[in-house]
């Protein structure tokens, strides 16, 4: 495990990749979200809501492919992670779609701006 202590310049960049995948799926999603509640007629932020407690009565297998379809950069920065992990052995934390990878999505996908 790569501690905080640990000076991997590659745990440093992968870190930074997924903090950038998160707010660039993020935004993008809300976009997507905001238009169709526009185009439905409906809250944009009710909206949001209802579709996140959607998520959070689904399979966790289900769940799991639909954040992937949603976060690709994040995804995909995640497998950047993983393949690190396996070859060096560094962990920076993250393994899977987590309940911490759900409030995130909640909190920025509620959050007032973009």
């Amino acid at each position: 495990m790569c501690h905080p202590t640990c000076e991997c310049h590659e745990c440093e960049k992968l870190a930074e990749d997924l903090r950038e995948a998160w707010q660039a799926d993020r935004r993008e999603l809300q976009a997507r979200l905001e238009a169709v509640a526009a185009s439905s007629g409906r809250d944009p932020r009710r909206m949001k809501v209802d579709w996140i407690f959607s998520i959070a009565e689904m399979p966790d297998d289900e769940t799991r492919v639909l954040l992937e379809a949603q976060y690709p950069r994040v995804a995909k920065a995640r497998r950047n992670q993983e393949r690190h992990r396996a070859t060096t052995g560094h962990s920076l934390g993250s393994r899977g779609w987590t309940v911490q990878d759900q409030a995130s999505m909640w909190w920025m996908l509620t959050r007032n701006g973009p």
